[in-house]
């Protein structure tokens, strides 16, 4: 598992490249063959929808449905349920040294959750071209909020809300929907445990952000 880690950890992993990964590092033709598939599907499921399972098959997304995810991955990165907590980006945002809050793209694509679907400045650009809450520079080298954030990182503890004891088949959308029949939601995240992995994979607690009425 590891080695699938390090191989697909900077890049969009295609059914040409995982195909020939497990035929060169395990001389077989499907992650079933290794003997625990279910295992495999587990690990795996932190590239969905990089990679989604579709009877015991591994199924690639078309470059519309990667377009959307990064769309959406790139705007929550500035959006009101996650800005004010992330100290990478309020460095970069600091009003002293950046007074007008533009972003490099080339700044997006380290980011982990963009680097394993693309490195290309381009398709960022264009991806973010019609966001109804971002601005692509005229360069198309740079990203910032069309409104700027006011919330700060006490006004999202306040309205932290902590959930344990899910059912092991809930997702993040699923757990989403939930909240939302109760407020507005701004921003959900799955627990890790204490070995970093995704509590997704077990759905034992998680995070939800949202304005009480």
């Amino acid at each position: 598992m590891l080695k699938f880690k390090e191989r697909f950890e900077n890049e969009k992993p295609t059914e040409e490249s995982v195909t020939t990964f497990l035929k060169e590092e395990y001389n077989v033709n499907s992650f079933d063959q290794l003997g625990h598939g279910k295992k495999w599907k587990g690990f795996v499921y932190q590239y969905k929808p990089v990679i989604t399972w579709n009877e015991d098959k591994m199924m690639f997304p078309t470059d519309e449905e990667v377009d959307s995810v990064l769309k959406r991955q790139l705007e929550f990165y500035f959006s009101d349920g996650n800005l004010p907590r992330d100290n990478f980006l309020q460095n970069i945002l600091n009003p002293t040294t950046n007074p007008e809050q533009w972003v490099t793209i080339a700044v997006l694509l380290t980011f982990k959750r963009v680097r394993m679907y693309t490195q290309d400045v381009t398709q960022v650009a264009r991806i973010l071209s019609d966001s109804a809450t971002l601005d692509v520079s005229e360069d198309g080298t740079k990203v910032k909020r069309k409104i700027p954030c006011t919330l700060t990182k006490e006004d999202l503890n306040d309205r932290l809300t902590y959930v344990t004891n899910l059912k092991m088949e809930t997702t993040e959308k699923k757990f989403r929907e939930f909240l939302s029949t109760h407020g507005n939601v701004l921003s959900v995240f799955i627990m890790k445990n204490n070995r970093g992995q995704k509590k997704n994979m077990y759905c034992e607690s998680a995070l939800g952000d949202h304005r009480r009425k």
